[in-house]
This record gives C-alpha cells, structure tokens and sequence, in this order.
C-alpha cells in the first residue's frame, strides 16, 4: 500500500512510480489525480422535490472517476461533473413531502466517503402569498416583506434568501408568516415592466410566486450645474418612476 504525498495543488495529475531501492523506479503510464472538496450548497431543500440540485463544489473533479452522491443513504449518479464541480439530484425524501428533518448527504470518489457535518435538512416549501412594497429604490438597503406559510429558520443549514429578477438578497425570520428582505442592487426595467420576487430558505430553490417588484433609480441629471442664486430647472431622468405611491 503507498500513500500519497502532500505538496501537490489540487486538480495535479502524477505519474505512479514504485522502487524498492530508492533509486529504481518503475516505468509505467498509470496517474494519480489530486482533488479538494470544498462545500456542498444548498445544505436544505423542499421536501416536494421542487429543490433542483446540489452542487459539490470544489477542484479536480474528472469525469472518468468513479463518483457517486449519497442522500439518505441511498448512492445517485451524479447529473453532470465539471471540474469545479459536481452537481447531485436532491431526491424527494422516503418519509414524503411533508417532511422536515435532516438526512446523511455524503459523495462518494473512488470508494472515499467524504460526509458533511449536518448533513442536509428537508423542510416543506413555502408558500408566498403576498409581497409590500411592491416598488422601490434599486440601489440601497430598501427593505420587502414577504407574507406567506411555512416559514421558518429552526435549523442549522437554513439560509433565507430573496430574489427579485436576478439579484439575490438576505432573508430575514419575522414571524411563521413574515420574512424582511434586503436586496442592495437591482436591474433597472423599462416601463410597464416588473420583476418576478421570490423567497427561499435555502437561497436556491425559490418558491413559486406571482409577485412582482418595479425598481427604480436615475440614470441623469441635466443640467449638472447652475448659479448659486437658484432658479435652474434641472431634469432628473430614470426607470421605474410613477405616481402610484
């Protein structure tokens, strides 16, 4: 049995060699790979199987080894493996979909286990029944409430996020049916135009929903100078303005 050395990067690839003098070595074309595993995400998911996937991230990952993900015990092929990462099914759990509790979640590499401590907790998906404001500034710490069911934050693994288009916020617990959101970036829209406004406990796989959110910001100011005295008209030009308020 050899071991393998310490020093290499990670994603290295060697060639084994093997003396018995220290000085002849063989000559063969056999390799070893190194790789680091660094975090899997998301750590919980929606019990209902509308979770999407959990990514291992990391380096060194190679298609050609033999990889396995391990959730509740039960060994998944992965769906795709990128050299970064490994992206694992998130199954519905055995005990059905309203289940909250927490599973073993491992990945397996070559016959090597590598657990995550906590393992990985299954909670029933929300549900987002309404939204206030709907409109508001797209750069800043603005704060949105997100009313709905199923809301909670009593474990470990729980990291409630928002999303408003494409920009993700944090989520913060008020209540069973309360989470305050912060989001400090937002695209700006043409008018008539609204983003689509979600929440998750996970950061990561957001809750249906039919809300929406207007964000607004300026684009200009004409002119950018004027006499001390008063009186210059200046225009302020943007996105997202109404009168609606």
């Amino acid at each position: 049995m050899c071991s393998s050395p310490g020093g290499w990067g990670h994603g290295d690839e060697v060639n084994v060699q093997v003396t018995f003098n220290g000085v002849d070595y063989s000559d063969n074309n056999f390799t070893f790979n190194f790789y680091q595993i660094q975090r899997a995400f998301p750590r919980s998911g929606p019990s209902d199987g509308s979770g999407g996937n959990i990514n291992i991230q990391g380096s060194g990952f190679r298609n050609e080894t033999a990889t396995y993900c391990s959730i509740d015990k039960i060994l998944y092929e992965p769906l795709e493996i990128q050299e970064d990462n490994i992206k694992c099914p998130m199954p519905k759990p055995k005990q059905g979909d309203d289940t909250f509790g927490e599973v073993e979640l491992a990945i397996v590499i070559d016959g090597n286990w590598h657990k995550f401590s906590g393992g990985f907790q299954y909670y029933q998906q929300i549900v987002i029944d309404d939204m206030y404001p709907h409109i508001g500034a797209s750069e800043g710490n603005g704060t949105i409430y997100f009313y709905g069911k199923n809301f909670r934050d009593d474990y470990s693994t729980v990291d409630i996020g928002c999303k408003i288009g494409n920009s993700i916020g944090k989520g913060k617990l008020v209540n069973s049916a309360t989470i305050r959101c912060t989001v400090e970036e937002m695209e700006l829209v043409d008018e008539g135009m609204s983003l689509p406004a979600s929440v998750a406990l996970n950061s990561y796989s957001f809750a249906e929903s039919n809300q929406t959110f207007v964000p607004y910001g300026v684009t200009g100011v004409f002119p950018n100078a004027g006499p001390y005295a008063g009186n210059t008209d200046v225009m302020i030009t943007g996105k997202g303005f109404t009168d609606d308020l």
